[in-house]
């Protein structure tokens, strides 16, 4: 048994709720991972000019960046699927544990 999806939410053909999270979650993840990625390239680079070291710093400083990134990015898709799923057997009277 079903419940039926008023007009407002409904988003895209879908449950809104889902359509929000999953948006916010594609979101979150390029947001961050440009952060990062400018971030690490540029301290790197700015510590290289610094020290002498030119480009083994700002090269050490992208694979952390790198492996940052993908690490986050685990965990966000980790923590909205979570919240998915919740919302799905919610909706369908099912208890999860």
């Amino acid at each position: 048994m079903k419940k039926e999806l008023d007009a407002q939410e409904r988003l895209f053909g879908g449950d809104a709720r889902i359509i929000r999270k999953t948006i916010t979650l594609f979101v979150l993840v390029g947001l961050s991972t440009f952060l990062i990625a400018i971030g690490a390239i540029y301290s790197g680079k700015l510590l290289d000019h610094h020290f002498g070291t030119t480009p083994w710093l700002m090269v050490a400083f992208g694979i952390i960046g790198v492996s940052l990134a993908m690490t986050l990015t685990l965990l966000f898709t980790m923590r909205s699927l979570r919240s998915i799923q919740s919302l799905l057997h919610k909706d369908s009277g099912k208890d999860i544990t």
